[in-house]
């Protein structure tokens, strides 16, 4: 019920250009099910801090790729 419908993507597996996106959401819309929003709102706090602070996946953003 909660996942990331791209699944677990082994052809990306060790390369360090997955985007965790997905499996972040699908953690937040769980712990809002079971009754722990305010967990949930952590969460999504700090992930969107992560990307505001600069720190990006490279599907997102490359160096020189502007």
């Amino acid at each position: 019920m909660f996942e990331a419908i791209h699944g677990s993507a082994p052809d990306i597996a060790g390369k360090g250009i997955a985007n965790p996106s997905g499996l972040l959401h699908g953690a937040i819309l769980m712990l809002e099910h079971i009754g722990q929003a305010d967990v949930g709102v952590r969460l999504t706090n700090a992930w969107l801090r992560t990307i505001e602070d600069g720190v990006l996946t490279g599907d997102v953003y490359r160096e020189g790729h502007d």
